[in-house]
């Protein structure tokens, strides 16, 4: 009885659902980015003091996971939380201004260009000076 009503009810709608929306016969919908999670995003500045680049990257490799950004959105954002000394390296480097760059190769060239060289010895020096502000 109830598989009946159920089937004559999909007859029914079955027009309505073939039917365009009003909204959607103008041109292809709106699609919003979810970026909720970009202002956790550190920015990175390419500087001794700063987090280590792989930070940045790692941060901003989970939040495209859990909002499944798209490579391109990684990318992009990756630019926008550039600055000081890493933004002017990026506007002078040509490997990162190439038309098939990828995320890949943009991490590749900043590793290599702002790795982090300081030794044990020196960090265990910064730790054991650190002073709480």
């Amino acid at each position: 009885m109830a598989e009946a009503r159920l089937c004559v009810e999909l007859d029914e709608s079955k027009p309505e659902f073939q039917r365009p929306k009003g909204s959607l016969s103008g041109g292809p919908p709106t699609v919003r980015k979810d970026v909720t999670l970009f202002s956790l995003v550190p920015k990175w500045s390419g500087l001794d003091l700063g987090d280590p680049i792989e930070k940045t990257f790692t941060s901003i490799e989970g939040a495209a996971y859990i909002l499944k950004w798209e490579v391109s959105d990684k990318f992009s954002i990756s630019v926008l939380k550039l600055s000081d000394a890493d933004r002017l390296f990026y506007n002078g480097c040509t490997e990162t201004y190439e038309k098939n760059v990828t995320c890949q190769m943009f991490k590749r060239v900043f590793s290599q260009k702002f790795k982090f060289t300081h030794t044990d010895q020196y960090n265990f020096m910064r730790l054991h000076t650190a002073r709480q502000m």
